[in-house]
């Protein structure tokens, strides 16, 4: 695939226009997409008392509202200790994965109940060996949570909790999508430990070879800091004033950082978690000119918000995924899963980034897909569909292709072509990647939502000459003086606006 391309657009003439075309086109069509399809799994660290922090729902809240269009399909995993063992249990876990557009379930894993340590709290990794089960086996009634794309987002010894679900995930083979770790500090000699009983030791935290981007954020201000991980772009703050500070909470840089991830998640002025607020003070102060006050940070990599491209440096170092993050063996020996570990769509030799997408009826698409089998053979089905939840039936024609493979100890590229012929102008799809191997399956979607056109480049041309007030050649498509103007003018510019998006005829 070394002949494709990846078009800046920012270096093209006449962009701010483009844009303003295509936002219109959107409009018409039905708004904005939603990016989404997967899980994303929230949890805390350290814990004096027994009541899982509020940050976690208001985290879980931002997303829901910012990015998923308020629809809310929310879990929760919650560990206790009973009767000396560990227990984990899914309640609420009131979900219903037939219904909705978004396809993305989003689980808070609260383990406040044995998270202090210096009371008799285990180690993470203990924690983590009775959640595993929560996430690649069916529970209450509804599919597993392992079917879908997956994101990590720990704090403090719950980046460490990230790291190990990623590990046994791993171990299972099952691809993580996306690994985000909050100032972690996996507890160790260090730190304060228990008088009267063993010391506390978590596992480090590190990027396997599952995991396919991995982010970190830390500060270095004050104890507990955050450690750098190999592997995973490191984003350093030495301090961090204002927010938790200007409460008087002790930790206040630790938990600054989760403060600050949820303004990478909402981009408003105020933001509250629940406990702190992070106002244009901070953001100024905490980010990057390139970073755009936090807009262009943090959750901007996630596979939901989708707004910059991952960094080489936390991308799996694997060739086809063309990144530099080293990775740690990890592939076990349980029962396997399939996976699709990243797909692309490619249109007249450019790679279609997430966002809306204009491709012409009967164009053909090349879709690159990234997968992983470690066990066994099976299918890659390609399917059309309205919106990006795989449950809800809502898809606009059967297979479009069927592609066997056979196992493999690494990652594997497949090509296949799909023809957008049947579709008639203005229609919307998404492209959803399904792999089954007869146990298990798993889904992915590409991250552009296409619209179908019909003559859209030449429609194109013809607007930006209206708006540019040059000449106008005549041309099928073109109506007559529909303002009564005596001009090409904005009117005939609006109707070709609509006939490219198919709302005429």
């Amino acid at each position: 695939m070394s002949n494709v391309k990846k078009v800046n657009i920012n270096n093209c003439i006449g962009v701010r226009t483009l844009q303003l075309l295509f936002a219109c086109l959107a409009i018409f069509w039905g708004g904005l997409p939603v990016y989404a399809a997967g899980v994303t799994i929230i949890t805390h660290g350290w814990n004096p008392s027994s009541g899982a922090p509020v940050w976690l729902e208001s985290m879980r809240d931002a997303i829901a509202e910012k990015h998923l269009a308020g629809e809310k399909s929310y879990g929760k995993i919650t560990v206790t200790k009973q009767e000396g063992s560990l227990i984990a249990a899914c309640a609420p876990w009131d979900f219903d994965a037939a219904t909705g557009s978004t396809g993305e379930i989003i689980v808070v894993l609260d383990w406040s109940a044995v998270a202090n340590h210096l009371l008799g709290g285990p180690s993470v990794q203990d924690i983590a060996a009775v959640v595993i089960d929560k996430i690649v086996s069916s529970q209450n009634g509804k599919r597993p949570l392992a079917e879908l794309p997956i994101h990590l987002i720990g704090h403090s010894r719950g980046g460490g909790m990230g790291s190990e679900l990623a590990r046994l995930l791993g171990e299972r083979g099952i691809v993580v999508d996306h690994l985000t770790t909050l100032d972690p500090h996996p507890l160790t000699n260090a730190d304060i430990q228990p008088f009267f009983s063993p010391a506390v030791i978590d596992t480090p935290a590190a990027i396997y070879e599952n995991v396919i981007f991995a982010d970190n954020y830390m500060q270095t201000g004050e104890y507990p800091e955050g450690i750098p991980i190999s592997g995973a772009i490191n984003r350093v703050w030495k301090e961090l004033a204002g927010g938790y500070y200007d409460n008087g909470a002790p930790f206040s840089g630790h938990r600054n950082v989760y403060l600050l991830y949820q303004g990478t998640i909402d981009a408003g002025n105020p933001v509250y978690n629940g406990e702190a607020t992070m106002e244009q003070a901070e953001r100024a102060k905490w980010f990057s000119t390139e970073e755009e006050a936090g807009d262009r940070a943090g959750f901007a990599f996630s596979r939901i918000k989708a707004t910059n491209p991952r960094p080489a440096d936390g991308l799996h170092r694997n060739a086809l995924f063309r990144g530099a993050g080293s990775r740690i063996a990890v592939w076990g020996n349980h029962s396997l899963w399939p996976n699709i570990a990243d797909v692309q769509l490619i249109h007249d030799g450019e790679i279609l980034e997430s966002g809306q997408r204009m491709v012409r009826r009967g164009d053909e698409i090349t879709l690159r897909m990234v997968i992983s089998d470690h066990d066994s053979g099976g299918e890659i089905r390609v399917y059309f569909d309205r919106d990006r939840n795989p449950y809800n039936g809502n898809d606009l024609a059967a297979a479009e292709a069927v592609i066997s493979y056979t196992a493999g100890d690494n990652f594997q590229e497949k090509i296949a072509l799909i023809n957008t012929s049947r579709f008639t102008a203005g229609t919307g799809m998404f492209i959803r990647i399904s792999i089954a191997d007869g146990s298990f399956t798993r889904f992915f979607y590409a991250p552009a939502q296409l619209s179908i056109s019909e003559n859209f480049l030449d429609n194109a041309i013809i607007i930006l000459r209206i708006m540019a007030d040059l000449p106008v050649p005549v041309t099928a498509d073109l109506p007559g003086d529909m303002d009564g103007d005596q001009k090409t003018s904005i009117a005939e510019a609006l109707y070709l606006l609509q006939k490219t998006a198919g709302l005429r005829d």
